[in-house]
């Protein structure tokens, strides 16, 4: 998991983890996209 304040500030996957791109266990979260209710703003 890579978590992100933003996805401008994702620098992409470096080359040694691509094999991981496609598992779904590999997850890229950007906190300013959380849905509302998941982030607890008000």
């Amino acid at each position: 998991m890579l978590i992100f304040t933003r996805r401008q500030f994702d620098p992409g996957l470096p080359t040694h983890f691509q094999d991981y791109a496609n598992s779904p266990r590999f997850r890229r979260i950007y906190l300013d996209e959380l849905p509302i209710e998941v982030a607890g703003r008000r």
